[in-house]
């Protein structure tokens, strides 16, 4: 029998906590929990996880503080970091990207929301360098991606949002993405959408329309003609 999964919740709210790690138990992971980043801390001393979920805001040692000091021990430069954001600014998100965190899931969620984050990111996590430039970039383009709602609204202009969430030109922003993926933009872009729905449906996180709704497709026939092409498979 293989060993269960073994995920570490930091969380300060007793409430959170407890709901947070009842959901875990019944996905069937294998569950420690933490009060603060603080402790969190002092538990990795002598023990070892496969993904740490950990709330931002927290008293003694916050989400910030806690990633810093997790990626400067060696035996865990590699576990990935999930945090759990309530009203954090996005800013300060990339910045955690910057420091070694993986993903962000905001609050309130759901459980399909919970097994789709820790299905992608125990995927990544397999070959991913967390301090690499051309990971951290593709991170934060990701997340940009994600808190536009893929940018489903043909009105945004989606190179200025990039321009000043990342500090680059429109332009510049393009190139280097263009230069790390080896993919044109809107390649990447659908991709990356589609990457995401092919998760979606391998976990149920509901029907078709459903999920092509939430992967910034405007016309189903569109999204499942796409995804068959890309997957060479049916839906």
């Amino acid at each position: 029998m293989d060993a269960k999964i073994k995920i570490l919740v930091i969380e300060d709210d007793l409430g959170s906590r407890e709901s947070l790690a009842d959901m875990l138990e019944i996905l069937d992971y294998d569950v420690a929990m933490c009060i603060d980043g603080l402790e969190g801390v002092r538990y990795l001393e002598n023990n070892v996880c496969d993904l740490i979920i950990s709330d931002i805001m927290m008293p003694k040692m916050n989400g910030f503080e806690f990633v810093l000091h997790v990626r400067k021990q060696m035996k865990n430069l590699t576990v990935p970091i999930l945090m759990l954001s309530a009203h954090t600014l996005l800013k300060a998100k990339l910045q955690i990207l910057e420091n070694g965190g993986n993903d962000f899931l905001d609050k309130p969620f759901r459980t399909r929301d919970l097994v789709v984050k820790i299905t992608a990111i125990l995927k990544a996590s397999a070959y991913t360098n967390h301090f690499d430039e051309d990971t951290i970039f593709i991170k934060k383009v990701k997340l940009i991606f994600e808190q536009n709602r893929f940018f489903k609204s043909k009105n945004t202009d989606i190179s200025n949002v990039f321009s000043e969430a990342m500090d680059m030109s429109p332009k510049a922003f393009i190139d280097q993405l263009e230069e790390i993926s080896g993919l044109p933009f809107n390649e990447f872009v659908l991709r990356f959408k589609l990457e995401q729905a092919k998760i979606m449906i391998e976990t149920g996180y509901g029907n078709l329309a459903e999920i092509s709704d939430k992967c910034g497709f405007e016309v189903l026939e569109e999204f499942k003609e796409a995804y068959q092409k890309h997957f060479e498979c049916e839906l």
